[in-house]
């Protein structure tokens, strides 16, 4: 595991123009499909990406594997087939202002952002539109 950013603001310049492969979010068992706790990302560059906010702060992984399986008490979603992003070409990923942004070419964006900006110990919230 490489972490490559933790800040308010980062740019992921290396996977612009690759595509998604596979797109999981890690959340609560209890909670609803829009409030992840982990994002984990391949696209055809081969490696996985796990990212997510803390504190007010964007982070961002590399991994060369993906072995996370939900424990006890969580669950997982397949956003790639959900927001139906699979084979979707990525032009840009930055963080913004603690807000972690995938868009897409030919529309569509994906945002992880803090539920209440106020509190940094607040939920994430996962959006997407078109």
């Amino acid at each position: 595991m490489a972490r490559e950013f933790q800040d308010t603001h980062f740019r992921v310049k290396k996977l612009n123009g690759y595509k998604v492969r596979e797109f999981k979010a890690l959340l609560e068992a209890d909670s609803t499909d829009d409030t992840p706790v982990l994002l984990n990302l391949k696209t055809d560059h081969k490696l996985w990406f796990r990212f997510f906010l803390d504190e007010g702060k964007g982070f961002w992984e590399e991994w060369e594997d993906f072995d996370d399986k939900p424990g006890e008490g969580e669950r997982e979603v397949d956003y790639a087939s959900l927001f139906n992003i699979k084979s979707k070409t990525i032009k840009d990923i930055c963080c913004e202002n603690a807000r972690i942004k995938i868009r897409f070419e030919g529309g569509g964006e994906f945002c992880l952002k803090s539920k209440d900006e106020s509190n940094h110990d607040a939920e994430s919230q996962a959006t997407f539109r078109r």
